[in-house]
């Protein structure tokens, strides 16, 4: 009996131990995120190499986990050079064509088989542009116009900046134009003729309009004015003698307006066109530049205002709002004297022409890509051609329509996805260049115009993702362009009982290249977030990182005015939208929507919300700020309002689920010294609030408060030098959040939650990689040869 009763003990001995086995191994997923983190944190490429092997071979079945550790190993391989890398991404391609990570790995394959460069040589320009700030190519393609970076913070002011020129074929650099103490070109803008450049020069009595001469370097100063604010213009004639040039403008007790002035080449003075206009205006010359046509916004109808320099004739066209908040824009003029501008309504944006002699508006677009339609864009040089972006919230497909006969042609015979780059059109309208990932991975290409649809344009570069900007301007010479890998992931950092950092950041978020305003789960599992990838919407992971899934299909422009709050309970989360054709989002009513993670469905919950900055405290209320800067504390489901004023007061965070606020507070009434302040932590209970950090001189206001635990312990802030730390409030002891992270990411001004438990925080981090090339004989001439030899 007792040999029976010690096997009994033995089996359930074996039994327990399996149980504990399979319930304490990670899943592929964690072990997938766990060799990640060897690579990328610990540097640890050898043992790295050999857990991808281990994972890619233990889960064949798992497609999704095995292509990604395969990726990972065919990464390193390519970074170290090795003929392993492109077997490797093959591998993917055969064995798991089903997964989203094929597409990666047959970009990477096609790079490393020599199909990156394209048939365009390029000279890489990342050593010129490293120093540099608000760089500018010349239409010719000839020169860079830079500012260099300068001091940052309140001594930045103290600093003079000079104007540079660079030559772009041999290299030489030289200072244009000096800047005393306080100076530097705020703006600037070549004339199309490349000869000479408009500036407006900050000043320390304000900002100066200038024309500054190429040859001699010779700064002719034309208008003086008060800086005021955003929304600067220079728009220079085509026949390169003239600048519209639009500056806001301060008026006593009012808000900012704008006037519109035009100076000429030579001339002693400005011609003030405009003045006290309530909305910054836009504006456009004609081909000829004979006359010029801008904006002039109102309460009831917007004007088109039509100028001709150097007479007093003036006339205007009166559009009708359909909305009170809509707006116009002036884009272009066609050849034939018509005026090309876009109108915001709800729901989108719509494009019209009118002849510049009056008359009645012309209808050549509905835009409704806010709400997942389609998009209006770009005119073509010669007025026939628009640009329409069809399925957006799919994806996007180019499809050129005909403003006379409504004819339309797509791009490409595929129904691929399909961006325009740097406008489209090329300066004479002949070329049109674009970014699609109709080879499997994301690149950069261009057309023909006469030649489309396009079975085969032709690749300029290789693209790292959907994400990867292009920006830079057409020459007369080719191409000058920046591309730009943007991207925002989610990152989790574990703590310790005593809220310090465990180990490294770990990223979560892989699926979508934006992701933002995490938000921890009631019972710290899971992690609702906003992806801006495709789909975009509303999306879900496990607190590992693993099944990530969007749960809610926004489109991307509507997304935009909608805002993830927090958690309601473990099954529903709080959203606010702010609706379409919304002005101010700042101080908008928005709604309140409870969305089931489960169903995906949204319901309408409380009354709207007047104000900026909702969070959930207590799990009972809403705390948001008014126009008075006065954060209100309401019940969710309506009711009686508390104001709680905080006096000068920067930046804030409230403890989602808990009754507390922590807020930032800085003293720049004295102009050219140090700004001492502070951050604080208060009960929005009793009131009682404690300074957890202070500072003599916060460098411009920089430090903020990040993530606040529900109980109101602990904080993690940003100091003025842009570090992040946790501080017990209690105690006052303060320690780096940040433990060995990663290289290549920058967490400066990031988004953090905490979760329930205090067990571990979300942080953002940002990615940002960026290239400088400059592209010469991407002419219609070269495109054409390449597309004939392609067929």
């Amino acid at each position: 009996m007792k040999s029976m009763r010690n096997t009994v003990a033995l089996i359930g001995l074996v039994v327990s131990s399996a149980m504990l086995t399979a319930q304490s191994t990670p899943s592929p997923e964690a072990q997938l995120k766990a060799a990640m983190n060897r690579e990328t944190v610990q540097r640890d490429l050898p043992g790295a190499i050999e857990q991808y092997k281990q994972i890619a071979s233990t889960f064949q079945g798992n497609h999704a986990v095995a292509a990604k550790a395969l990726l990972q190993l065919g990464g390193i391989y390519e970074r170290q050079g090795k003929a392993e890398a492109q077997g490797t991404y093959q591998r993917i391609i055969s064995d798991y064509a089903d997964t989203p990570t094929a597409v990666t790995a047959r970009a990477r394959l096609t790079k490393l088989q020599g199909a990156d460069a394209g048939p365009f040589s390029f000279k890489n320009l990342d050593e010129w542009f490293k120093d540099t700030q608000g760089a500018w190519v010349s239409p010719n393609g000839k020169y860079l116009a830079y500012r260099k970076n300068g001091s940052q913070g309140p001594s930045a002011e103290s600093a003079g900046r000079p104007l540079f020129i660079r030559d772009l074929v041999s290299g030489k650099e030289r200072r244009l134009v000096d800047a005393k103490p306080g100076e530097w070109p705020y703006l600037t803008a070549w004339s199309p003729d490349s000869q000479r450049i408009a500036a407006l020069w900050k000043v320390p009595s304000g900002l100066e309009f200038r024309f500054i001469t190429l040859s001699t370097g010779e700064s002719h100063t034309l208008a003086k004015a008060a800086f005021a604010g955003p929304a600067f213009q220079l728009h220079w004639s085509p026949d390169s003698r003239m600048v519209l040039f639009i500056l806001p403008t301060s008026r006593p007790g009012q808000h900012t307006q704008f006037e519109v002035r035009l100076a000429t080449v030579g001339a002693g003075d400005t011609v003030l066109l405009e003045s006290a206009i309530s909305a910054a205006p836009s504006a456009a010359w004609a081909p000829d530049s004979r006359r010029l046509a801008y904006s002039k916004p109102g309460a009831s109808q917007d004007e088109i205002r039509i100028v001709t320099p150097g007479t007093k004739g003036t006339q205007s066209v009166t559009i009708d709002k359909p909305t009170p908040n809509s707006r116009v824009t002036v884009k272009s003029w066609t050849p034939a004297g018509e005026v090309f501008y876009s109108q915001n309504v709800n729901g989108g944006n719509d494009s019209f022409l009118v002849s510049a002699s009056g008359g009645s508006p012309q209808k050549v677009c509905e835009g409704r890509g806010s709400s997942g339609g389609d998009g209006c864009q770009d005119l073509s040089p010669d007025g026939t051609q628009l640009i329409l972006r069809r399925n957006i919230s799919g994806g996007g497909r180019v499809v050129l329509k005909n403003v006379k006969d409504n004819s339309e042609r797509t791009l490409t015979p595929e129904a691929v996805w399909e961006q325009t780059a740097l406008g489209g059109f090329s300066p004479d309208g002949r070329l049109f260049l674009f970014r699609s990932n109709r080879e499997g991975g994301y690149g950069l290409y261009v057309a023909a115009m006469d030649r489309i649809p396009v079975a085969s344009p032709v690749k300029i570069a290789q693209l790292d993702s959907e994400a990867s900007a292009v920006s830079g301007s057409w020459t007369s010479q080719g191409l000058v362009i920046r591309i730009n890998n943007n991207q925002t992931n989610q990152y989790r950092i574990d703590l310790d009982s005593a809220r310090k950092p465990i180990g490294p950041p770990i990223r979560l978020t892989e699926s979508s290249p934006q992701n933002i305003s995490a938000r921890v789960s009631p019972d710290g599992k899971r992690i609702a977030y906003i992806s801006r990838g495709r789909p975009t919407g509303f999306a879900l992971m496990d607190a590992n990182g693993a099944n990530e899934r969007v749960i809610k299909e926004v489109p991307p422009d509507m997304l935009l005015r909608m805002n993830l709050v927090g958690w309601l309970n473990d099954n529903l989360l709080m959203i606010t939208d702010a609706g379409l054709g919304t002005g101010n989002l700042r101080q908008a009513a928005k709604k309140l929507f409870a969305l089931n993670i489960t169903a995906g469905d949204m319901r309408p919950l409380g009354p709207d919300v007047v104000g900026n900055g909702v969070w959930i405290a207590g799990g009972r209320s809403l705390v948001y700020t008014n126009a008075k800067d006065d954060f209100i504390l309401r019940p969710i489901a309506g009711g009686d309002e508390k104001v709680i004023h905080l006096d000068n007061w920067w930046e804030y965070e409230g403890a989602t689920g808990g009754n507390w606020i922590s807020y930032s507070t800085a003293d720049d009434s004295a102009a050219n010294r140090p700004i001492p302040g502070d951050i604080r932590v208060r009960s929005l209970e009793t009131g009682s609030e404690k300074i957890v950090a202070k500072w003599p001189d916060t460098k411009g206001g920089e430090h903020a408060p990040a993530a606040l635990s529900a109980d109101g312990r602990f904080l993690v802030y940003q100091d003025p030098n842009l570090k992040l730390w946790m501080t017990n409030v209690e105690t006052g002891e303060s320690w780096p959040l940040l433990k060995n992270p990663p290289a290549d990411v920058d967490f400066e001004y990031a988004s953090c939650h905490f979760a329930p438990d205090g067990s571990y925080v979300v942080i953002e981090g940002y990615i940002s990689r960026s290239t400088w090339r400059a592209y010469n004989g991407v002419t219609y001439d070269a495109v054409t040869k390449l597309l004939n030899a392609k067929k």
